[in-house]
């Protein structure tokens, strides 16, 4: 059942708080029509189940003229509260956007998650598109750090959802894409067919820290027409599910960091799928070729080189050597 409507809360009685959305006993999910102490309106969810969980309001959506956060009397709501009256239409569309989205969910906390997915496209949407999509190079390079996080990370060695979240650092402007406090990764992408070089973009990628274990990571990444074969949407939906099963809670803060990376769910990317050929590891010590900034003349900055593979061998190491050493 899809619902539209213009302004739901003109149905609410003299004298009543909130109405149901839906008056069939059919629909699991409750949604209200609300109006709260200080007049405001609103759309309630209802987390009927005591395993449903809520995140804390640091990590909710923050939209403009709007408040997200978590209402508890006798029971516990999802609350979504309209602050600026002049923007009630468009208000309006979002709950129902948002209610349509989210009832047919098998779960109530998978309803809780479609709700706060939604809104964080939303953010990202205001936030205004940016110029362009994302590049061949900035997909492969994206699709690298999502395998990295997903399949490595949580799926095989079993870092909490959490704490490899925080890890992430490349698209925050990092010196390295993944820093797990002993252990950091670079990630580098690249078509398997193309000649075996790899671009260090700045001086810092490889520094190494004398208290940490570096390593690097070359994804080989290539356009693909495989069924099994996904496009960029499809893999950051990919690895959104997977963190949604492991906490739903961290959905908002996934979208942040792939959004700074320069992914927005309105783009298409549909035209291009990728496949991941294999990943080369090599372990970063101090005899590996690389220029760090600590060992550059005063004056020079903004340092870029490239690597040639070939001469990497004596570095390299398996996968099971790797996923020992993190």
């Amino acid at each position: 059942m899809e619902i539209k409507e213009k302004n739901p809360w003109s149905k609410i009685p003299p004298g009543k708080k909130a109405i149901p959305v839906f008056t069939d006993p059919k629909i699991k999910r409750r949604f209200l029509w609300a109006i709260d102490e200080e007049k405001n309106h609103c759309l309630l969810f209802e987390a009927q189940e005591g395993n449903t969980t809520i995140p804390p309001k640091k990590d909710l959506p923050k939209l403009r003229g709007l408040i997200i956060n978590e209402l508890v009397s006798n029971r516990r709501f999802l609350k979504i509260t309209l602050l600026d009256i002049q923007q009630l239409e468009i208000f309006s569309e979002l709950c129902c956007l948002l209610i349509n989205a989210s009832v047919n969910e098998d779960t109530e906390q998978g309803t809780v998650s479609v709700l706060l997915r939604r809104c964080m496209r939303w953010v990202n949407l205001l936030a205004g598109k940016r110029d362009s999509k994302l590049s061949n190079s900035e997909q492969k390079g994206l699709i690298g750090e999502l395998y990295f996080l997903s399949e490595i990370l949580i799926n095989q060695i079993n870092t909490s959802a959490e704490m490899a979240l925080e890890s992430w650092q490349g698209p925050l402007g990092g010196s390295k894409d993944f820093d797990l406090k002993k252990t950091q990764i670079e990630i580098k992408a690249k078509r398997t067919i193309s000649k075996p070089k790899i671009k260090i973009s700045s001086e810092d990628q490889l520094e190494e820290n004398p208290e940490t274990n570096l390593f690097l990571a070359v994804f080989g990444i290539d356009f693909s027409e495989e069924e099994k074969s996904k496009d960029l949407n499809q893999w950051c939906l990919y690895v959104e599910q997977e963190i949604d099963k492991k906490n739903p809670n961290l959905i908002s803060q996934f979208n942040n960091l792939i959004y700074e990376y320069g992914f927005d769910w309105e783009d298409d990317y549909s035209d291009l799928k990728w496949d991941i050929k294999e990943i080369v590891f090599y372990k970063v010590i101090n005899s590996f070729p690389k220029i760090v900034g600590s060992k550059l003349s005063s004056g020079i900055e903004d340092v870029s080189y490239t690597l040639d593979m070939n001469e990497l061998k004596d570095f390299e190491i398996s996968k099971e050597e790797f996923l020992k050493e993190i």
